[in-house]
């Protein structure tokens, strides 16, 4: 038996087949509601550092662009795909199991074009979704405004994805812990994890550091690492298909002088996605600046700039608040998704980035199916988290 410390803990004992998520987030709760919900049996329990569901996926826009996200055909769009097409489902599901609407809407999402570059980018996109057999439909200038009057008048075209929509995160995140409560799930927060206990190839254990200076091990059958930007800190990780790293996007919410959209309206990187109360959300910067957080004057600058350019009326818009956001990064752009090849009962769910909250549904379903040892709703090497090949070195956190 392995483990980082050499020093004995107290031992945590569970007599049914524990599952232990490293991670509290939207990912970490998805994945515990949906072993719970198949397998009532199981002991699940969730550890946090600091509060469940503060982190990246509370701070995100809530976009659902399956469609709007994906480059081009691939295993990317296959996912989200799958995953938008159990979205309405999963909002009536957790309206059910907590009395909370959480905002989703098949609003549909507009992509514009304000260059002749950009115009030829949609007609590319428009050729593989047509090849794919997706809803979308493409505008030409008068069209583009009379779908939506406040789009700036520089506008060349437009495409219009009727089945993107959009979720509010900040409801929708504690709503997905607040299920996975009900469910039985237990969420414990202030756990350091200082390690995995390991033996005879499989998983055994989760080490913890006590804010006393105590070591205490969680005995686990399976552990699951939902940490986003902070899965590659999780000490004695086995290396993974490729790194997790920690990428800032800040965002906006404004509330315009008139409703000006009823759609997420996006213009390369930047995108406004309507909320029921009126306000819109302003997105997003993308920022390699490592574990730094906060927000910056330059970052508030180049949102409302974008905004505005979208939607010139928004020059009179109220900023009601600036925040930020670390998304975790995969270095080959696909999440990595099931159980480790090098570790028995490992698994991650992990490297979502931008997408954490459109792909939740499907890699919930996913990693659930790995750690229950049946078949998963797609499978596909590409997001498996791969060999090991040693050992990510815990590293300075911020």
């Amino acid at each position: 038996m392995t483990s980082l410390r050499g020093r004995p803990g107290a031992r945590s004992t569970i007599p049914r087949t524990h599952v232990v998520i490293i991670g509290a987030g939207l990912m970490g709760a998805a994945v515990g509601r949906e072993l719970k919900r198949r397998r009532p049996d199981l002991a699940v329990t969730l550890l946090e550092r600091a509060i469940p569901g503060a982190e990246a996926s509370a701070a995100a826009a809530g976009i659902l662009g399956a469609q709007a996200e994906p480059e081009g055909p691939g295993p990317l769009l296959d996912l989200a795909l799958a995953s938008r097409s159990r979205w309405s489902a999963f909002a009536r599901a957790l309206l059910q199991e907590t009395g909370v609407d959480v905002g989703y809407r098949a609003c549909g999402v507009l992509e514009v074009a304000f260059t002749d570059d950009a115009v030829q980018r949609l007609a590319t996109r428009a050729h593989w979704m047509r090849l794919a057999g997706l809803a979308h439909h493409t505008l030409d200038r008068q069209e583009a405004r009379q779908r939506q009057a406040d789009v700036a008048a520089m506008v060349r075209g437009a495409l219009w994805l009727p089945d993107d929509g959009a979720v509010d995160p900040r409801v929708l995140v504690p709503t997905v812990v607040a299920a996975a409560r009900a469910a039985g799930v237990a969420v414990r927060s202030g756990c350091i994890v200082a390690g995995l206990e390991v033996g005879e190839g499989r998983v055994r254990a989760v080490q913890l550091d006590g804010p006393d200076g105590s070591c205490e091990c969680v005995q686990a059958d399976h552990v699951v690492v939902a940490a986003g930007a902070w899965t590659d800190l999780v000490p004695g990780l086995p290396a993974c298909r490729t790194p997790v790293t920690p990428v800032r996007g800040q965002l906006a919410r404004l509330r315009p002088p008139r409703p000006v959209t009823d759609c997420v309206l996006k213009a390369g990187a930047h995108y406004l996605v309507p909320r029921a109360d009126g306000t819109l959300i302003v997105g997003a910067t993308t920022e390699h600046v490592g574990w730094q957080r906060g927000v910056t004057d330059a970052g508030l600058a180049h949102l409302l700039a974008g905004a505005c350019s979208l939607v010139p009326a928004l020059a009179d818009a109220t900023v009601l608040e600036h925040w930020s956001g670390l998304r975790p990064h995969a270095g080959d752009g696909l999440p990595l998704l099931g159980p480790h090849a090098g570790i028995a009962g490992l698994h991650l769910a992990s490297g979502l980035y931008r997408n954490g909250i459109l792909l939740a549904p499907i890699a919930a379903e996913i990693v659930a199916a790995g750690v229950l040892g049946t078949a998963p709703p797609l499978a596909d090497p590409a997001w498996l988290p791969g060999p090991a090949s040693g050992l990510v070195q815990r590293r300075k956190t911020a």
